[in-house]
């Protein structure tokens, strides 16, 4: 996903909250980023100036540990799926971090747009990047209701690719699509 008007709007997005991304989710080709350095005067003339100027070099350096506390690839690997959840609250006009519901509904749409276990698993991976680098809880992320998705595609058997297989002609994981497939008029 290269579209940099497009990452810039969840960077601006993410930034109304508060939040601070991986690094390798803020730049194009999901680059390590160059490195915030802020100096700190050595003997300052105004207390809460060096307060302020110390406080933001810490920041920094806190950003730059974390972007470093796993893997680039690890961090790579969950930059389209963190950006996708992000537009997904974006799109809807709600805050971040997404509550339970919300959640819900997107790793719903996750699973019924990729149709894979892997699909919905990074979708709920990058919820927990995203909670855990900024400090938040991911607890209320543990219900049957939001992990309904993802346990169902475990559970349910693959397709068979040669035909057959426990979904008969219909394919796929999700007998709804059937459904809906056939209350669609034929064109």
């Amino acid at each position: 996903m290269e579209i940099p008007a497009f990452r810039r709007a969840c960077l601006k997005y993410v930034e109304g909250f508060g939040f601070d991304l991986p690094p390798a989710w803020c730049n194009a080709a999901g680059g390590a980023g160059a490195p915030r350095r802020h100096k700190v005067a050595s003997e300052p003339d105004d207390k809460a100036a060096y307060i302020a100027a110390e406080e933001a070099h810490l920041a920094g350096l806190t950003r730059e540990f974390l972007g470093g506390a796993r893997a680039p690839r690890t961090y790579g690997n969950l930059r389209n799926p963190g950006l996708k959840l992000i537009w997904f609250q974006a799109s809807r006009g709600r805050s971040l971090p997404p509550s339970s519901r919300e959640a819900t509904a997107y790793f719903t749409k996750v699973a019924e747009a990729s149709d894979t276990v892997g699909g919905v698993a990074l979708a709920k991976s990058a919820l927990g990047v995203l909670c855990s680098f900024n400090e938040l809880p991911t607890a209320i992320y543990t219900s049957m209701r939001v992990n309904a998705a993802l346990e169902s595609m475990r559970r349910t058997p693959a397709p068979s690719t040669k035909g057959g297989g426990p979904h008969g002609e219909h394919g796929g994981r999700h007998p709804h699509r059937v459904l809906l497939r056939a209350a669609q008029p034929a064109a």
